[in-house]
């Protein structure tokens, strides 16, 4: 008789459990991570024959690197001064210079580079945030 009368308890403890956290009010969400913590990002689009090494010219190491016929997205530093891109053919060759450029938390920018180094510096523009991943086919 007292296993019985326990395991109505169990039972009617479990079925009663979800009634009675109904009139709980649920934590909130975590909130995302906003922009103005995000470190900005460039989406660079390799035309070139040349794979490329980006760095952030006063920066110690590369940001990426990216195949030719590639793009991808690649996360500058947080500073907000002045900043210049630098994209130096990894078997050697003529290294193409970005313009300079603030940026600011979370921002983005699209940086496409050509066959022709003197020019690639004219494409640099502001653009959508990108989520840095491994580099893809361009156009794909």
């Amino acid at each position: 008789m007292l296993g019985r009368t326990l395991g109505w308890s169990i039972v009617t403890a479990i079925l009663l459990l979800p009634a009675c956290g109904s009139g709980l009010k649920q934590n909130p969400p975590e909130p995302s991570m906003s922009a103005d913590t995000e470190n900005p990002t460039v989406r660079v689009k390799n035309q070139g024959l040349s794979t490329v090494a980006i760095y952030e010219e006063g920066e110690p190491g590369r940001i990426g690197t990216v195949l030719p016929g590639h793009e991808a997205c690649l996360e500058m530093s947080n500073a907000t001064d002045q900043k210049k891109l630098v994209a130096r053919p990894v078997g050697g060759g003529t290294e193409a210079v970005s313009p300079s450029f603030e940026t600011l938390p979370g921002e983005g920018w699209k940086w496409s580079l050509t066959t022709t180094p003197s020019l690639d510096g004219i494409s640099l523009e502001r653009a959508a945030p990108c989520s840095p991943r491994p580099a893809r086919k361009a156009g794909g």
